[in-house]
């Protein structure tokens, strides 16, 4: 018997070949003629029959540019990416980057084949290898309904509200004006509240926001927690900064799109440049720079002959000073050496006396180097002594089997015993002759210092240290009137210089006063400035203009990446049913709980896909006494079982609901939400 995917799968297979054959690949085709509005905006009026044929979902992939694009993303370097799109009634704002200007531009839009949904569906059919709770859809089976629960609704609400809470596969039949709204969003709030993942779904983007508006009323959620995937209709929904999918998207990519920014503020930079070129080439059609500068260097040189002479004045002043302290430093330098000198003997005196103080302190040394030996040895030999009463002290056959470290010990007890007399003996001999020397030499010691008094050590220091001090103070003094004398030969060559150069006329003074007046020199250096930048203003212009389509292309790579985290950490999902499948990150899921809203309006296998994601839940939402879901007038003439029964039908008449009557006997059919 074959099975129920064969089956549906066969059934999409079939509608996929009535679809009329056109492009197999994703085409660019007009939306219209833009007008610019400034900073990048421009406006297009979609009130033309050939612009109303355009999507909303082909508003999320768009180009400005006078040719077709090519390429599946417009890859190639025609035109300008959209960067923002905003739809208000009939009329479209697009913005691209700053400095694009240019006439006859027309708005592109990537429009897939019509092919493209229907072909979708059947790849992700022939995917699902775990249909969970799909099967039970498939063959009609529905759970149990569930027990009521308390609360402020009524008693078919929370019937409706249980089977949002309940495992299993269940249906409820919502007409309009019964509260359906008002289910879907305290049950929503509440799953998630208990930490469930849900995936809201709809054949409608309208109903999808309905939906959702109500669940963020109820929760207020943070950011990221509930996220609107697709093309929203109500302006609250696609505004809303912590919902809205695009906007989401542009909160992970800010660092990029402020490079973004950066370059296109650099672009335009450019293009002001380039009119400022023009605007200070014609300002300055009469204006001579070169005369300029020669009148500006006469005024000055004019100028500074006073300064000039004040300043060799000053110069003069500065080098007669130096000079004078210069002499004092000097005197200073001979009264210091000349005191110095003065103690000559006594210095001699005092040196002798500290060489024979080194003389008794290295004896003294080599004593206590000796004496630190012993110490250390008497100690090893106290040890070895602590060893040998410990053996001696065991038992008769303890001791002979130590026979072999008694004697080592005893060996080595002689051995430091031996050593210990040689130093005793060495330390005896060096004290005696230490105290000889002693005998001899401090009364020698004393006797120098006595002839030095009453000089000493310290004033020996104190006229060493004040010589040294004049000595510093001599070389920078000299140094001092060195730099002096040859700054005061600089300005007196700088006076005479001016003083003999030519003078300003009447008509240099006159082209200063206009030139500062009007500003010419400033605006001169700017109009050079600029035409030194303009000389490379083309390539630079195209490698930036590269540089921005990267960071853009780089930005929709960064959203992809972000798309993904974004919708992966999110507890909720809000979409149609068309845009689950085609997207990857939505599709994968999982989900504990699967609501699908509007199902009357959906087909059978859209909805199969969306309820094989459940885990533990699926309710379905919606009225089969409204119209059924919109097929092709080609799909419903086909005679075909496997057509009929997937396709012609909604979920309502697969579980075997075609009226009131059959609703109440169905086993889970929810209740009138």
């Amino acid at each position: 018997m074959p099975d129920w995917r064969d089956e549906v799968g066969g059934a999409v297979r079939v509608w996929l070949g009535t679809i009329q054959a056109g492009a197999r690949a994703p085409t660019w085709r007009p939306v219209g003629t833009v007008r610019p509005e400034g900073q990048g905006w421009f406006v297009v009026d979609l009130r033309g029959a050939q612009q109303k044929q355009t999507r909303p979902e082909e508003l999320e992939t768009l180009r400005i540019s006078k040719e077709r694009p090519t390429g599946a993303t417009g890859s190639d370097d025609t035109g300008y990416r959209v960067l923002d799109a905003v739809l208000q009634g009939e009329i479209l704002k697009v913005r691209v980057a700053a400095h694009v200007v240019g006439h006859d531009l027309r708005l592109w839009a990537l429009r897939q084949p019509p092919t493209y949904l229907v072909e979708t569906l059947r790849d992700r059919l022939a995917e699902l290898s775990e249909p969970g709770l799909a099967d039970a859809l498939a063959h009609g089976r529905l759970s149990p309904p569930p027990p009521s629960t308390d609360g402020p609704l009524n008693p078919e609400q929370r019937q409706a509200y249980a089977a949002c809470w309940t495992p299993g596969l269940r249906l409820v039949w919502g007409p309009p004006g019964t509260g359906k709204t008002m289910v879907l969003r305290r049950a929503i709030a509440d799953l998630l509240r208990a930490g469930k993942r849900v995936l809201l779904v709809s054949s409608t983007n309208v109903a999808v926001d309905n939906a959702l508006a109500g669940v963020i009323e109820e929760l207020k959620p943070p950011a990221g927690l509930l996220v609107r995937v697709g093309t929203p209709q109500l302006p609250e929904i696609a505004l809303n900064t912590g919902v809205s999918l695009p906007r989401l998207k542009a909160a992970h990519c800010q660092e990029v799109e402020d490079r973004r920014a950066a370059v296109e503020q650099q672009l335009v930079e450019f293009r002001r440049a380039a009119n400022r070129v023009g605007n200070l080439t014609t300002a300055l059609k009469r204006y001579d720079h070169a005369t300029y500068l020669r009148a500006v260097e006469l005024l000055s040189a004019e100028r500074r002959i006073a300064s000039l002479a004040e300043q060799a004045h000053e110069r003069a002043k500065a080098a007669d000073a130096a000079g004078r302290a210069a002499i004092d430093v000097e005197q200073l330098l001979l009264a210091e050496t000349s005191a110095l000198e003065e103690i000559s003997v006594a210095r001699q005196l005092l040196e002798e006396a500290a060489r024979l103080e080194r003389r008794l302190k290295q004896m003294d040394i080599v004593i206590g180097e000796l004496h630190a030996e012993i110490l250390e040895g008497d100690a090893d030999r106290r040890k070895l002594e602590r060893r040998a009463n410990a053996i001696e002290s065991l038992g008769f056959v303890e001791r002979i089997t130590l026979t072999g470290e008694r004697k080592r010990l005893r060996r080595e007890r002689e051995a430091l015993a031996g050593k210990l007399g040689d130093l005793a003996a060495r330390e005896r001999v060096a004290t005696r002759n230490a105290e000889r020397q002693r005998e001899l030499l401090e009364p020698e010691i004393a006797d120098y210092r006595r002839k030095a008094d009453p000089v000493d050590d310290a004033e020996v220091e104190r006229r060493e240290s004040a010589l040294k001090a004049a000595r510093r103070a001599n070389d920078q003094a000299i140094e001092a009137l060195d730099s002096a004398e040859k700054a005061l030969d600089r300005a007196r060559l700088d006076f005479l210089a001016a003083e003999s150069g030519p003078r300003p006329t009447s008509e240099h003074r006159q082209l200063v006063a206009d030139a500062e007046r009007e500003q010419w020199p400033q605006q001169y250096a700017e109009l050079a400035t600029l035409r030194q930048q303009a000389q490379n203003t083309a390539p630079a212009v195209a490698r930036l203009e590269r540089q921005h389509e990267q960071l853009v292309e780089e930005l929709e790579k960064l959203g992809r990446g972000a798309e993904k985290v974004i919708i992966r950490e999110a507890r909720l999902i809000a979409t149609t049913l068309a845009k689950f499948r085609l997207n990857q990150a939505v599709y994968e899921g999982p989900y504990d709980t699967v609501l699908v809203d509007e199902v009357g309006a959906a087909t059978v296998p859209e909805v199969l896909l969306a309820v094989a994601k459940a885990t533990e839940t699926a309710v379905l939402f919606g009225d089969f006494l409204q119209l059924a879901a919109v097929t092709d007038s080609a799909v419903r003439k086909l005679d075909n079982a496997d057509v009929k029964k997937w396709l012609l039908r909604d979920c309502f008449s697969l579980c075997g609901i075609e009226n009131r009557v059959m609703l109440r006997r169905a086993p889970g059919r929810g209740a009138d939400a």
